[in-house]
């Protein structure tokens, strides 16, 4: 028995007229997830012609030790880099992610002092989100293997955490990344698409416990109990030699 068999169902609808408009813990939308490189990259700007502002050329490149300080050359007037800024260069992917961190804490009274500081950003109205990635398969090679989709729906990866495919609405097979957690802010649909959709109460419990794991718990009793039941759900071909 798999963890997605022992929690059926695995997702609960949410109600359709504020779905969008109150983000839920464990909801799922479509947000673009950018690509980590080992080595960050930036795009190394400057000014096309000297005496103009609008024209510019860049290439791309590794970062150096010697990015983030004192800006050389000629500002571009668009871009109002600050000397110990960059361009940072990133691929990105429009994929489905799980909620896993509500709305922060925000004052009214503080939100007219930071905007007349210029310091929105302080009370961002933000969620955190862990972007489901695939499984491979002949349309989807680069996915996870099957290897690995089986240890991590019994739970053996503290990182990685399975959901399984729904039909309506639509959700792939894929692995929620708990090591690429990121911010999201849920205002234009362009970044944040939610679905009527959530992960069911004891999915969520799950999920939460493993995150807890990795921010320092030293014990979450469900996980350890949950990986004891599992591990004989993962077929003999697949199993840890170790």
């Amino acid at each position: 028995m798999s963890l997605t068999t022992l929690i059926s169902p695995f997702y609960k609808p949410l109600n359709q007229n504020s779905f969008r408009q109150i983000p839920t813990l464990g909801q799922l939308a479509w947000v673009p997830v950018p690509v980590y490189p080992p080595i960050p990259q930036i795009l190394d700007v400057e000014r096309d012609k000297p005496r103009e502002h609008e024209s510019a050329r860049a290439q791309i490149r590794n970062v150096t030790r010697d990015d983030f300080k004192r800006r050389q050359g000629l500002p571009v007037y668009r871009l109002q880099l600050a000397d110990n800024e960059e361009l940072m260069v990133q691929k990105a992917k429009r994929r489905l992610a799980i909620i896993v961190a509500a709305v922060g804490t925000a004052f009214d009274d503080v939100d007219p002092l930071l905007r007349q500081a210029g310091k929105k950003h302080l009370q961002e109205r933000n969620v955190l989100v862990a972007p489901l990635y695939g499984i491979q398969s002949d349309e989807h090679p680069k996915g996870f293997p099957e290897v690995m989709r089986h240890r991590i729906d019994a739970l053996l990866y503290s990182q990685f955490f399975f959901c399984p495919a729904n039909s309506a609405p639509s959700v792939y097979d894929g692995v929620a990344r708990l090591d690429r957690l990121f911010p999201v802010v849920p205002k234009d649909p362009a970044a944040y698409d939610p679905l009527p959709l959530a992960l069911a109460d004891e999915a969520l419990s799950v999920l939460l416990a493993l995150l807890r794991l990795r921010f320092g718990s030293k014990s979450e009793p469900e996980i350890n109990e949950l990986r004891e039941l599992l591990q004989d759900s993962i077929p003999e071909e697949f199993r840890p030699t170790r």
